[in-house]
């Protein structure tokens, strides 16, 4: 099964309470159909539903999950890479954004105590930090 990402909306309309959303597409290895995922914030899975099926007939799965939005996740990228997170987390080797977990990977080249602090601090669970080298000790 092959997926495919959007942010913020699904197709050219936005989705109310957005997290995440993707499909799911057998990509004829098999006779199932094309799925239309999307997770929202809770309270705003009717909402979405509705707007969705404004623009969209087919088979849907949405679902209700607490956490940051895809456009709130979008803007901590740009956070990580400040002058002040960079003071203590030193340079960002690479990151993303994995909306399903509602986190930002972010790796550093050592997550010790201090940055791993640090970015609890700054993000709360938002940051997801991932050393490329091991603390000595």
């Amino acid at each position: 099964m092959s997926g495919r990402r959007c942010r913020r909306t699904f197709g050219p309309f936005e989705i109310p309470g957005l997290v995440d959303a993707w499909v799911s597409d057998p990509a004829g290895s098999t006779d199932r159909r094309f799925v239309g995922n999307v997770i929202v914030l809770s309270g705003s899975r009717q909402a979405a539903l509705d707007r969705i099926r404004e623009h969209y007939g087919g088979r849907v799965c949405v679902l209700e999950r607490d956490g940051p939005t895809a456009a709130e996740l979008e803007a901590v990228p740009n956070e990580v890479i400040d002058s002040d997170a960079e003071a203590v987390l030193g340079k960002i080797q690479e990151g993303h954004v994995d909306e399903r977990r509602g986190v930002v990977v972010t790796t550093v080249w050592v997550a010790d105590r201090t940055p791993v602090d640090y970015a609890e601090r700054r993000w709360g669970g938002q940051v997801e930090l991932r050393g490329l080298l091991r603390p000595i000790g």
